[in-house]
């Protein structure tokens, strides 16, 4: 296979994701004492008489649960997933705790559009989101923290005929 690239995706373009998960994950649970004495509080002045039975579980621990477990599939994911990208089609090998791997062969899928996003913090290392748009249908092809993008945009619409 003619690979252009071979990578896994940039850490980079997960970055925020990080930064905010991880982030309310340590504030809730740093802080945790405060969060929970104030949710007890708000809870008591509901009136409800049942509220001095309850033994004060950890709220802040368990409201930081679901944002660390996004975190760390995230971080899971961009770990254990690849991207090859060349003339003879799109290869994504992808998962956080099972692998899958697509292909999409250019003799099968040629596409009207070939396009990048890039944010704020990915313009400046030269990464991106790489949208690729079919000819016939069916949903963009998304491959999200693809390095040197402009180039691979570029290889890829002369490859598909699009310049």
């Amino acid at each position: 296979m003619d690979s252009i690239h071979k990578q896994m995706p940039a850490l980079v373009s997960f970055l925020p994701v990080y930064v905010l998960c991880i982030g309310i994950t340590f504030a809730l649970l740093r802080f945790s004492s405060s969060v929970d004495s104030f949710i007890f509080q708000s809870l008591g002045r509901t009136g409800i008489s049942q509220l001095t039975t309850v033994p004060r579980f950890p709220i802040s621990a368990i409201i930081c649960l679901p944002f660390a477990l996004y975190a760390a599939r995230t971080i899971l994911w961009n770990l254990m997933s690849r991207y090859e990208i060349s003339m003879s089609g799109i290869r994504l090998l992808a998962g956080s705790l099972t692998r899958r791997e697509v292909f999409y062969p250019s003799s099968v899928f040629r596409f009207k559009e070939i396009f990048f996003k890039q944010n704020v913090l990915e313009a400046p290392f030269g990464v991106g989101t790489l949208i690729l748009r079919p000819e016939r249908g069916g949903s963009n092809i998304v491959v999200k923290g693809v390095k040197k993008i402009k180039s691979v945009v570029q290889v890829l619409r002369s490859g598909n005929g699009l310049e």
